[in-house]
Protein backbone atom coordinates (compact mmCIF):
# COMPACT_ATOMS: atom_id res chain seq x y z
CA UNK A 1 0.00 0.00 0.00
CA UNK A 2 1.54 3.51 -0.89
CA UNK A 3 1.60 6.18 0.98
CA UNK A 4 -1.16 7.77 -1.20
CA UNK A 5 -3.34 5.22 -0.85
CA UNK A 6 -3.04 5.24 2.92
CA UNK A 7 -3.46 9.10 2.76
CA UNK A 8 -6.87 8.96 0.43
CA UNK A 9 -8.25 6.50 3.11
CA UNK A 10 -7.73 8.37 6.30
CA UNK A 11 -6.05 11.70 5.13
CA UNK A 12 -9.19 13.63 5.63
CA UNK A 13 -9.85 12.46 9.09
CA UNK A 14 -5.95 13.01 9.93
CA UNK A 15 -6.33 16.38 9.05
CA UNK A 16 -9.42 16.90 11.28
CA UNK A 17 -7.42 16.17 14.23
CA UNK A 18 -4.26 17.43 13.82
CA UNK A 19 -3.14 21.37 14.59
CA UNK A 20 -3.50 23.55 11.55
CA UNK A 21 -1.24 25.93 13.63
CA UNK A 22 1.26 23.65 13.54
CA UNK A 23 0.96 22.15 10.29
CA UNK A 24 1.02 26.03 8.66
CA UNK A 25 4.55 26.56 11.12
CA UNK A 26 5.60 23.11 9.63
CA UNK A 27 4.98 24.12 5.45
CA UNK A 28 6.16 27.93 6.35
CA UNK A 29 9.95 26.77 5.55
CA UNK A 30 8.98 25.60 2.04
CA UNK A 31 7.58 29.08 1.24
CA UNK A 32 11.32 30.28 0.30
CA UNK A 33 12.31 26.97 -1.40
CA UNK A 34 14.41 26.91 -4.57
CA UNK A 35 11.57 24.76 -6.37
CA UNK A 36 8.76 26.65 -7.15
CA UNK A 37 6.75 23.63 -7.54
CA UNK A 38 7.23 22.95 -3.96
CA UNK A 39 6.38 26.39 -3.34
CA UNK A 40 3.23 26.22 -5.15
CA UNK A 41 2.17 23.10 -3.39
CA UNK A 42 2.83 24.80 0.14
CA UNK A 43 0.96 27.80 -0.59
CA UNK A 44 -2.01 25.77 -1.63
CA UNK A 45 -1.78 23.45 1.50
CA UNK A 46 -1.70 26.80 3.67
CA UNK A 47 -4.08 28.25 2.08
CA UNK A 48 -6.68 24.72 2.19
CA UNK A 49 -5.68 25.27 6.52
CA UNK A 50 -6.12 28.64 6.65
CA UNK A 51 -9.70 28.72 4.99
CA UNK A 52 -10.60 26.93 8.07
CA UNK A 53 -8.70 28.71 10.79
CA UNK A 54 -10.67 31.26 13.11
CA UNK A 55 -9.63 34.78 14.53
CA UNK A 56 -8.00 33.08 17.12
CA UNK A 57 -5.85 30.30 15.41
CA UNK A 58 -4.41 33.36 12.74
CA UNK A 59 -3.38 35.67 16.11
CA UNK A 60 -2.11 32.33 17.30
CA UNK A 61 -0.10 31.45 14.50
CA UNK A 62 1.07 35.19 14.54
CA UNK A 63 -0.32 37.32 11.43
CA UNK A 64 2.73 39.03 10.56
CA UNK A 65 4.41 35.82 9.81
CA UNK A 66 1.19 35.14 7.29
CA UNK A 67 0.81 38.24 5.76
CA UNK A 68 5.13 37.83 5.17
CA UNK A 69 4.64 34.42 3.40
CA UNK A 70 1.49 35.87 1.48
CA UNK A 71 3.46 38.51 0.45
CA UNK A 72 6.47 36.50 -0.60
CA UNK A 73 4.33 34.54 -2.88
CA UNK A 74 2.28 36.52 -4.47
CA UNK A 75 4.80 37.55 -6.90
CA UNK A 76 5.31 33.63 -7.72
CA UNK A 77 6.10 32.16 -10.68
CA UNK A 78 2.78 29.43 -10.92
CA UNK A 79 -0.35 30.45 -10.96
CA UNK A 80 -1.12 28.38 -8.77
CA UNK A 81 0.65 30.20 -5.79
CA UNK A 82 -0.75 32.96 -6.73
CA UNK A 83 -4.23 31.98 -6.83
CA UNK A 84 -3.88 30.22 -3.32
CA UNK A 85 -2.00 33.79 -1.59
CA UNK A 86 -4.79 35.28 -2.99
CA UNK A 87 -7.42 32.92 -1.55
CA UNK A 88 -5.30 33.27 1.42
CA UNK A 89 -5.63 36.97 1.65
CA UNK A 90 -9.63 36.70 0.71
CA UNK A 91 -9.80 34.07 4.21
CA UNK A 92 -7.96 36.61 5.95
CA UNK A 93 -9.74 39.49 5.35
CA UNK A 94 -13.27 37.51 5.47
CA UNK A 95 -12.67 36.64 9.15
CA UNK A 96 -11.39 39.69 10.52
CA UNK A 97 -14.59 41.09 8.86
CA UNK A 98 -16.99 38.65 10.40
CA UNK A 99 -15.25 38.93 13.47
CA UNK A 100 -15.26 42.74 13.63
CA UNK A 101 -19.04 42.69 12.87
CA UNK A 102 -19.91 39.90 15.67
CA UNK A 103 -17.75 42.45 18.75
CA UNK A 104 -17.83 46.02 17.32
CA UNK A 105 -16.29 46.57 20.99
CA UNK A 106 -13.66 44.76 20.29
CA UNK A 107 -11.88 46.09 16.95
Amino acid sequence: MAASDIFNAIGEKLLDFTNSGAFDQLLSGYVNHRNFRVRAKAAVSISNSVFKMGVEEMKEFRFVTLLQMTADLLNDRLPKAREATRSIMFSVNETFTKNEDENPEAA
